[in-house]
């Protein structure tokens, strides 16, 4: 029995069933050019609580920003974000945040981030200019839409 049990708990892990997004089991390391920036940015802001969201709980972050994706705005556009330290990305189009199925193209902007972060803009503990200068914000994608979300997230605060 004993040996039974011992099998069951070395031989698990190995046969454990993944998401399909990541298609594996083990670290999975999804990374896009300025992303490891980020990535070593937000933690390191994390740290020391720089978003002041520490506490607040992912669902909550995400209405947050969803409240400021509901408003009308001649800049509002879909994009990708992009989250560094999980390597998930996810699309967002007016407040529907979904998972991304595809892969990323060079059309779409991307938004390399974390929900924290736009959190923190979003209800105003930082600006958009400070999460740039900072690197836990970059942006990827045509200019003509990286100037529009500019002009858009600055309407938030």
């Amino acid at each position: 029995m004993t040996k039974k049990l011992l099998f069951l708990l070395l031989m698990l892990p190995s046969i454990a069933i993944a998401c399909g997004l990541h298609q594996s089991t083990g670290f999975s390391m999804v990374t896009l050019p300025g992303s490891l920036d980020v990535f070593g940015a937000v933690v390191e802001a994390r740290q020391h609580d720089r978003f002041n969201n520490q506490n607040k709980p992912i669902n909550f972050q995400l209405f947050t920003v969803r409240s400021q994706l509901s408003k009308e705005s001649k800049d509002q556009l879909e994009f990708v974000v992009f989250e560094a330290i999980r390597g998930h990305a996810s699309d967002v189009n007016g407040t529907s945040i979904t998972g991304k199925n595809s892969d990323i193209t060079p059309q779409e902007l991307v938004v390399i981030t974390e929900w924290d972060v736009l959190d923190g803009i979003a209800s105003g503990s930082i600006s958009l200019s400070e999460a740039i200068k900072k690197n836990w914000i970059r942006l990827l994608g045509p200019v003509e839409k990286k100037q529009q979300f500019l002009h858009w997230v600055r309407q938030w605060q």
